[in-house]
């Protein structure tokens, strides 16, 4: 077995994991410290080497990060207060059971028991010896293959694998709705575009939104590193924030500070401005800029949805872009959290000029009328595959060999079609009036605990 007993017993009072079998853990390293491990009686004990490795489940890979490894102890201890913070799951502990639970979805990502007194997991950590659990999906199996042989080998595919099915969607929306996006952007700024690594934070005025940002990534060349996460869930997920340092593309992080709906409620939910204070405590090292996005749309045309897009109809999108220097941001998270306010009071006024002029007149305008060829070749080549398929599964069923079996058919994809449009209905942007105008702090004038009092506002 790659680890002493196969079994981990989660441990509230252990600061670190711990396992008696070095081969049980990938990257492991001679630990170098001349630190040693005091155990529950007092006694020390050395530490051999420090290691990763993580815990397969259904649904996710639970990362399992700074393995201490001991040979000298018995038992493998799971840290309940580090596993917590680096999944973003919660223990529960019952008379007979434990579980651990994805603190999101509430969803049961492992199940122990209890013998001895003791709790424990009966799970395999898998590493580089050892792949002998099951994976839920290909992703899974592409990291228990080639992710402790190489992580930048494992995100380069992952990200040719995303840029390839992103590719599909672009299609959509440059070749068959023909949605036409105009950037308002300095040449320096487009110029870095796809060159470093950067946060964007953005708002939120249609359905496709998202895509309009995937066709500027397309177009920049980052589509395959474009990464998105939500206002709260970044909290999460701070291990991946920190190992982004090494990622071997430029890559866009996209975090919607005020949720995925631009409505007074959602807006007023925002204000702690907690995901973004610890984006920014992670990143500021390595991410030199953060890319300000107000997306708008004009007069003459339509709101863009989903529905219009599926139907072919083309609408016009705004993206107003304004890179910021992440080195410009003040210290304390106070001051961060202020700052972001500020930004979004300044976004608004933005959005109103918009709407007053129909245009973003402080910035040059940039056409992205040339549509790349690749998202139709990507899209064509796939159609031919799938087809084959269907036609494939045609013949081998013979479904189109009696009436009873057409009907069939047309029944099923008038179903598919029926839930598909009812779906895009339910989905589409929620009509709300507009935000409630956020009024940035003012600090009183000889206060010189005020953040302003710290740091020059951009806005000034």
């Amino acid at each position: 077995m790659p680890v002493g007993t196969a079994l981990w017993y989660p441990d509230s009072g252990a600061s670190n994991h711990m396992c008696q079998d070095p081969l049980a853990l990938q990257d492991a390293n001679p630990y170098s410290s001349t630190s040693s491990l005091l155990m529950g009686n007092g006694t020390p004990v050395s530490i051999e080497s420090v290691g990763h490795g993580f815990l397969p489940t259904q649904s996710k890979l639970l990362q399992l990060s700074n393995v201490l490894c001991v040979p000298s102890i018995r038992k493998n201890l799971l840290s309940v207060s580090q596993f917590a913070n680096d999944n973003g799951v919660f223990s529960e502990f019952h008379p007979v059971y434990c579980v651990i639970k994805d603190i999101m979805t509430r969803e049961t990502l492992l199940k122990g028991h209890i013998s001895d007194g003791l709790y424990h997991f009966p799970v395999l950590v898998m590493s580089t010896h050892s792949v002998e659990a099951p994976v839920a999906d290909s992703f899974a199996v592409n990291f228990v293959l080639i992710w402790p042989l190489s992580k930048n080998t494992f995100r380069t595919i992952t990200m040719v694998a995303l840029e390839l099915l992103l590719m599909e969607i672009i299609r959509l929306v440059d070749w068959w709705a023909g949605v036409k996006i105009k950037m308002f952007v300095n040449n320096e700024s487009f110029n870095l575009m796809g060159e470093e690594h950067a946060l964007l934070i953005s708002n939120h005025r249609s359905d496709i939104d998202r895509l309009a940002g995937w066709v500027l990534a397309y177009r920049s060349g980052c589509l395959g590193s474009v990464l998105g996460v939500m206002k709260n869930s970044v909290k999460l997920h701070t291990t991946g924030l920190k190992r982004l340092e090494n990622f071997p593309r430029p890559f866009w992080l996209a975090l919607f500070v005020e949720g995925t709906r631009f409505t007074e409620a959602r807006l007023l939910a925002a204000q702690e401005y907690a995901g973004f204070v610890t984006a920014i405590s992670n990143l500021r090292l390595f991410v030199p800029a953060i890319y300000d996005i107000t997306v708008a749309i004009p007069k003459t045309s339509p709101s863009p949805t989903l529905l219009r897009l599926f139907n072919g109809q083309s609408s016009v999108v705004y993206v107003h872009i304004k890179r910021r220097l992440m080195k410009q941001l003040p210290e304390t998270d106070e001051a961060v959290a202020q700052w972001c306010k500020d930004i979004f009071v300044e976004k608004d006024k933005l959005f109103d000029k918009h709407i007053a002029e129909d245009t973003f007149s402080d910035q040059p305008s940039k056409d992205m009328d040339r549509r790349p060829i690749n998202s139709l070749l990507i899209i064509t080549s796939w159609a031919c595959i799938v087809a084959y398929g269907i036609l494939k599964f045609l013949q081998w069923s013979s479904l189109l060999s009696s009436w009873k079996g057409i009907a069939l058919s047309a029944f099923g994809l008038a179903n598919v079609t029926i839930l598909m449009q009812i779906l895009i209905l339910f989905t589409q942007s929620e009509c709300s009036n507009p935000a409630a105008k956020v009024a940035p702090r003012k600090p009183p004038k000889n206060d010189p605990q005020s953040p302003n009092s710290l740091w020059k506002s951009p806005l000034a």
